[in-house]
């Protein structure tokens, strides 16, 4: 997902609504829970790398960190499955977000902020989306660019009750 834009279309009552998730290195450590003193890009290329250590990270007493990755290795399939989007909640979360996408399975959700130019990720979270939102709907397509490319190209998902192609030519005219 990182370095990747991802296209959403949903229904909004009667209409369609479009929203664009961007991934970068940077928001990979709000998806971990886990306490660092290191930049954001730092941590993410060395966990990658495998040279991040048990000095350059440490666990809450909350338990965030371990509910986080313990849904962390299903993100990748997020924009490739059914999902569902609403208006985060703020129901007891002291989050700032504007709206969640997740699964349909209601085993993990994003919560994400709008953006300049795309909206970008701040949390993931072990929970029903439909727990965190209201107004959830189901996502109807989604379609997948790498930052710097001027078009979607890839439908990563769609309903079988829709043609892509026309939810993205309707996209593109506006």
């Amino acid at each position: 997902m990182k370095g990747c834009q991802f296209l959403i279309a949903y229904r909004c009552g009667s209409n369609i609504e479009y929203s664009i998730v961007g991934f970068k290195a940077a928001n990979f450590k709000h998806f971990t829970g886990l306490h660092s003193s290191l930049p954001p890009d730092v941590f993410y290329h060395r966990l990658i790398n495998h040279m991040l250590s048990p000095e350059d990270f440490s666990f809450d007493s909350l338990g965030n960190a371990q509910q986080k990755l313990a849904v962390l290795p299903q993100l990748h399939n997020l924009f490739y499955s059914h999902t569902l989007r609403g208006v985060f909640n703020r129901s007891g979360i002291f989050l700032q977000a504007d709206y969640a996408v997740g699964n349909t399975a209601g085993s993990y959700s994003v919560a994400f902020c709008n953006g300049k130019g795309y909206d970008y990720p701040v949390s993931l979270y072990n929970e029903d989306v439909r727990k965190l939102t209201v107004d959830t709907t189901k996502v109807l397509a989604v379609w997948k660019r790498h930052f710097g490319e001027k078009t979607f190209s890839e439908n990563t998902y769609h309903a079988s009750d829709v043609d892509p192609d026309e939810l993205l030519r309707v996209f593109q005219e506006k």
